[in-house]
């Protein structure tokens, strides 16, 4: 709508004087349309404002457990992957019939992950081949309390044993019940073993990039202060900047896995004495390559095409600038309503998109050693030349008779 307005206020200026140096009047119909197409141009640009997100020094949260309990790094580590799968569980259980089936499964394996890592960090010795519905009973001598939540857990592990080992597909509303069941027994456990609260829970801790991590934990920081606009804006940014990483451009021994040629940006509209109407094809043509590029750089990477989909749909565009400036997210009322269900969502896609894309960190690592390699001068010494293998075609096989 405001596009559409800019276009026709700069069109009819044009014909305007163009009936005047004829002598003409005022072209009928056009004013009337341009009027009533100012008040919503002028609601639409309104409310909008510009969110500065801070790059610099991460800003102390009150997420994580790290730095409310002496749990040692790996049971930290190990606790937050449980969450981790608790939570792809609680994504493919929004998902429509059969798709959610499989939440059962993610939400048996975070239970199970739970309890081994709580009878280690309570230093209980189980075997290898414990049967789940033992663990109540090895557990508990160790613990101030029961385990809670045995018959709860119990029937969800009926339901993935039916789906897993029968294909007994579960229905929506058995799967919000293992939801349900399993955030409990989280919940009260965790409080019980760790003497920590599960939802503090920060999966923050699997990611080992600290350009991400720094990232994170400055659109928790906006997200912990109530604004759900800024802090979707840091979780755009944490993004953009992945895929800048992995596919930056330059040499071609330096490009990243995910470098799909040089980046094009998202060009401003260009007007030039009317001949927009020249350029709009090109500016589309442009804005339609960027996207592409993008779309294609995450599907290389193994990221479920429709949770990004969603992502972009939720988050704010982020402009780019020099390394030395911040860059900017354009909060709108859009982005300021958001739940904290969807900022979570993109918390979680974010970093499960760090983690999917730190695969490629392997191929990264070689690229400057190969470079270096090929920078040297040939005449340093026999091992540092380059060689060229000749590389005879193979033989050709016999001709058979038909």
């Amino acid at each position: 709508m405001v596009a559409l307005a800019n276009e026709l206020e700069k069109d009819l200026l044009m014909r305007r004087h163009a009936r005047k140096r004829k002598g003409g009047g005022e072209l009928d119909g056009i004013d009337e349309t341009v009027v009533l197409l100012r008040p919503e141009r002028a609601e639409a640009i309104r409310p909008t404002r510009r969110v500065t997100v801070d790059l610099g020094v991460p800003r102390p949260t009150t997420s994580g457990v790290a730095m409310t309990t002496s749990l040692t790094p790996h049971t930290v580590q190990r606790l937050a992957m449980v969450r981790f799968l608790f939570d792809q569980g609680v994504g493919l259980a929004r998902r429509a019939e059969p798709l959610s089936a499989p939440a059962v499964n993610h939400f048996q394996d975070s239970v199970e992950m739970f309890l081994r890592l709580a009878a280690d960090h309570l230093k209980v010795n189980l075997p290898n081949n414990t049967a789940f519905a033992e663990f109540w009973t090895k557990l508990e001598p160790a613990l101030p309390g029961p385990l809670p939540s045995k018959n709860a857990m119990d029937r969800m592990n009926r339901l993935r044993v039916a789906f897993k080992h029968h294909g007994t597909v579960p229905s929506s509303t058995a799967i919000e019940q293992s939801r349900a069941d399993v955030t409990t027994f989280l919940i009260d456990a965790t409080t019980l073993v760790f003497s920590v609260d599960f939802e503090r829970v920060d999966m923050i801790d699997l990611v080992r990039r600290q350009a991400t991590v720094d990232r994170l934990r400055t659109a928790q920081a906006h997200a912990d202060a109530k604004d759900i606009g800024a802090g979707l804006a840091g979780l755009a940014d944490a993004f953009t900047e992945l895929l800048d990483h992995y596919g930056r451009s330059g040499l071609p021994e330096l490009s990243g896995p995910l470098h799909l040629g040089p980046r094009i940006e998202k060009p401003r509209r260009i007007v030039y004495q009317g001949e927009s109407a020249f350029l709009k094809p090109y500016d589309q043509g442009l804005k339609a390559i960027s996207a592409m590029q993008e779309t294609l750089q995450v599907l290389a990477a193994g990221v479920d095409h429709y949770e990004y989909a969603r992502f972009k749909a939720l988050t704010p565009e982020v402009l780019r600038h020099t390394p030395r400036i911040n860059r900017r997210g354009i909060v709108s009322p859009f982005h300021e309503s958001r739940s904290v269900e969807d900022y979570e969502f993109c918390y979680r896609f974010v970093i499960s998109t760090a983690l999917q894309m730190a695969e490629a960190d392997r191929v990264m690592d070689l690229m400057p050693e190969r470079q270096e390699y090929k920078s040297r001068a040939v005449d340093q010494s026999p091992g540092d030349r380059v060689r060229r293998v000749a590389l005879p075609l193979p033989p050709r096989p016999p001709a058979q008779d038909c």
